[in-house]
């Protein structure tokens, strides 16, 4: 598969050579070390580039559950077309049932379509352009033992070259537009009511895909939309160096 635009590579010779994203959506307490939290993580070709609409692609996802007060339900998306979790074998998920007090973990592959449109998208959101960038995302739902639901989502973006001679889709992501890949978490009030908030964490350019030995830039974002002043939504940004949290080390606080 070629990529898009990277500065060191141009292509994957095969999904062994694909990044793995680890998106995480945390709840509970404001110490890291104590906080309850969710991870979907994916191997996925990240500015990878799509020539066709036949083919499909498989992601191979892992859905942790860390210290969470609550139960994970199955893993979806827009260009889902099936999943096939490792403990079932079939597209029947497992009992995804968090441990407060330790670790769950749950594996599978979810197939990817990009010609796959969800019959609610009726304003053709996620309609995959001929030419430009699109976000592919794997998302899941935890409900949360307070009576919240959580929302957890692992996005990357890749690019269309179905058709190079249709005007390119604008992308409107902030950095170097369409060049991102995203980790975010809604929460909602109770499983079936209004939203509290969302949190964003999002990564808007590249970042390197083979070793390097001089200083690399690239452009991170964080952002949310807040929970109206009657519902208590409280969420903190923090950046850490050389954290390892699922060992007992918080990291340094940088800012």
């Amino acid at each position: 598969m070629k990529i898009h635009g990277h500065p060191q590579k141009t292509d994957y010779a095969s999904p062994a050579e694909w990044p793995t994203l680890d998106g995480q959506a945390w709840t509970g307490s404001p110490d890291p070390m104590e906080a309850g939290h969710v991870h979907i993580t994916v191997t996925c070709p990240l500015y990878g580039v799509v020539e066709n609409l036949v083919e499909t692609v498989e992601i191979p996802f892992v859905i942790k559950a860390h210290e969470l007060a609550g139960r994970v339900g199955g893993v979806y998306g827009p260009y889902v077309r099936s999943v096939r979790y490792k403990d079932t074998g079939t597209s029947d998920p497992p009992d995804m049932l968090g441990d407060p007090d330790g670790v769950k973990e749950w594996a599978g592959v979810a197939t990817i379509d990009y010609d796959r449109v969800p019959p609610d998208d009726f304003l053709g959101l996620y309609k995959f352009p001929l030419h430009g960038w699109q976000e592919i995302r794997l998302q899941t739902q935890a409900a949360l033992d307070n009576g919240r639901r959580m929302d957890s989502y692992t996005s990357w973006s890749v690019y269309s070259l179905i058709d190079p001679a249709v005007e390119e889709k604008k992308a409107p992501e902030q950095g170097n537009p369409g060049v991102n890949f995203r980790s975010s978490v809604t929460v909602w009030q109770d499983p079936g009511g209004a939203i509290v908030g969302e949190v964003i964490m999002e990564v808007s350019d590249y970042i390197p895909l083979l070793p390097f030995d001089t200083p690399w830039t690239t452009i991170a974002n964080a952002y949310n939309y807040t929970a109206p002043v009657t519902v208590e939504f409280n969420e903190r940004f923090e950046r850490r160096l050389d954290a390892d949290l699922h060992h007992g080390k918080a990291g340094t606080l940088q800012q």
